[in-house]
């Protein structure tokens, strides 16, 4: 990059990372700004307007003036590809609009499985009517309750239950501890007297976050009396100011984080926030879970460094077999660290290379037995500073890709006979229960998916006790699987599959066929699922042949 597309870098990424600007209109920029801000001719900053665009750095939208604007920061923000350029503010609009919500839990490590339940909490937090219910956020320091906060505010801009715009605030309370006076004071306003040193009248966060969201954290520093006042401000809306016997009305969504035990607070307190979410320490993460965040942070850091990372297996291996006390907080830093020792040792390519020796000391003296490390044969682990989509698994996206890849096969196939196409597909639907049942044993499940686990196994057990049919544990896994992961939430086979393939199972899978169908029944009374034809075929070509 010259100097000058540098410097039109920088003033894209702070015009669409600056915290005070949500509208997505106001991420972009004209020419007429750069000419105006870099002090630079029209042409001047058109051409290399123009050559960050063709760099893949920018994108622009041929309306009247042209507005340009960060690639990275759409791409980020809503995990798509973003093109080059755009006919309309209304063609890209649309582009945006038809994102799934769901894809902003998509950036929860563990969304679809440790953290499962905590999404499905939090959705019935923000669904419910006149308001939704206030949220309690409970775990360690660093486990990411703030971020979990952050995402809830983001899924209900996207879904469009709060508007694009609305506030996020934040308060910490434990900043305000040893001063309740001042902590009420901030939190719900003062007027003009009300205490020494109240100058003027003050509009607190209340009545700020009106319309959006208020994120206390450290809220067990809140003193009794802050917290009857804010439990009557949940039964009521209603507040007033220290000061005043005047009541104000905020339409605010209380979302609360404490580290510490619900003993510490007024139960009275606590009986006006039903969902109640604990989010696990990085110890109590399954390991595949706790790879992932490993991964996320090296990602992240080469976005930041701009640079490719390469991590040797050792290092993975150490960090893997870490207790890291500040959980992801600390996780993050000491990345952070590694990467920085690795910059100082290199020789200011473009990839860096971690080693054990850019590690921190810290992490070599928190073991007490000596670590397994990985054969030495193994390659290093890459990661590359281009934009990096979701961390975890696009579960309709697996379905669907999975369900093609059966249809192509069919399709290469289908001169054969139906032997030669059935075992083709039988090969690729091995692989695809092999990958699933790993990644399965290697999570941890969310008590709900437990739950089908459970269910699945006794109904498959009843029916394998008085009938021919044979119990298989593998199969009772993939359809548990399946009915979490895909029914439950309204993902079917159905949409596809085609009407040629179709046929094709109706008639080669008759026997697997009658084996499921009569199981389906019991399984959506007991489950409250249903299935559709398309599910019973799929269904068919899981079962043992």
């Amino acid at each position: 990059m010259t100097n000058l597309e540098k410097a039109i870098f920088q003033f894209a990424e702070n015009r669409c990372y600056s915290a005070s600007l949500k509208e997505t209109s106001s991420l972009f920029f004209s020419t007429e700004e750069i000419t105006q801000n870099l002090t630079i001719s029209r042409t001047q900053a058109s051409r290399e307007l123009n050559q960050l665009v063709n760099n893949h750095i920018l994108f622009k939208i041929n309306t009247r003036p042209v507005l340009f604007s960060l690639r990275e920061f759409f791409m980020q923000k809503y995990q798509i590809e973003i093109a080059e350029e755009y006919e309309s503010i209304e063609n890209f609009q649309n582009q945006l609009n038809n994102v799934s919500s769901e894809k902003v839990f998509e950036k929860v490590i563990g969304y679809n499985s440790g953290l499962a339940e905590a999404v499905e909490q939090l959705k019935t937090a923000i669904f419910y009517p006149n308001n939704g219910l206030p949220v309690l956020l409970m775990g360690e320091t660093g486990v990411g309750k703030s971020y979990f906060a952050q995402i809830m505010d983001e899924y209900m801009i996207r879904e469009g239950i709060l508007q694009e715009g609305s506030p996020f605030l934040t308060l910490n309370c434990a900043q305000y501890a040893n001063n309740p006076e001042l902590l009420s004071g901030i939190l719900f306003g003062y007027i003009k007297g009300a205490f020494t040193g109240a100058d003027e009248d003050h509009k607190g966060l209340l009545e700020a976050a009106d319309t959006g969201v208020l994120f206390l954290d450290e809220v067990h520093r809140l003193s009794d009396e802050g917290q009857e006042k804010l439990f009557n401000f949940m039964d009521k809306e209603v507040f007033s100011r220290i000061g005043e016997s005047k009541e104000r009305q905020s339409k605010v969504r209380l979302v609360f984080a404490t580290t510490e035990s619900t003993e510490r607070f007024l139960q009275t307190f606590l009986r006006r926030i039903p969902i109640q979410i604990y989010i696990p320490s990085v110890s109590e993460r399954s390991l595949f879970e706790k790879r992932q965040l490993i991964e996320y942070l090296f990602k992240k850091e080469s976005q930041n460094i701009k640079r490719t990372i390469e991590v040797t297996p050792r290092v993975m291996d150490i960090l893997l077999q870490t207790s890291f006390s500040g959980n992801i907080g600390e996780m993050e830093n000491v990345i952070k660290y590694a990467c920085g020792s690795a910059i100082a040792h290199s020789d200011k390519s473009r990839q860096v290379e971690i080693k054990i020796k850019d590690l921190p000391q810290k992490i070599y003296e928190s073991f007490d037995s000596p670590v397994e490390l990985a054969n030495t044969e193994e390659e290093n682990l890459v990661f590359s500073d281009q934009v990096s989509f979701s961390t975890s698994t696009n579960t309709a996206g697996e379905l669907q890709k999975f369900v093609q890849h059966l249809i192509w096969l069919y399709q290469d196939y289908q001169k054969e006979t139906g032997y030669t196409v059935k075992y083709q597909l039988h090969q690729q639907i091995v692989k695809f229960m092999d990958d699933v049942i790993f990644r399965e044993k290697q999570r941890n499940q969310a008590a709900l998916e437990k739950f089908i686990s459970k269910v699945m196994q006794e109904i498959f057990r009843e029916i394998d006790s008085h009938t021919k049919f044979q119990y298989d544990g593998n199969l009772v896994l993939l359809l548990s699987y399946y009915i979490y992961h895909y029914s439950l939430k309204g993902i079917h086979s159905t949409d596809f599959f085609d009407d040629d393939f179709t046929v094709f199972v109706e008639k080669n899978y008759q026997t697997e066929l009658n084996q499921i169908t009569p199981l389906l029944p019991e399984i959506e009374k007991r489950l409250d699922v249903s299935f559709t034809k398309a599910d019973q075929l799929l269904f068919a070509l899981f079962s043992p042949h």
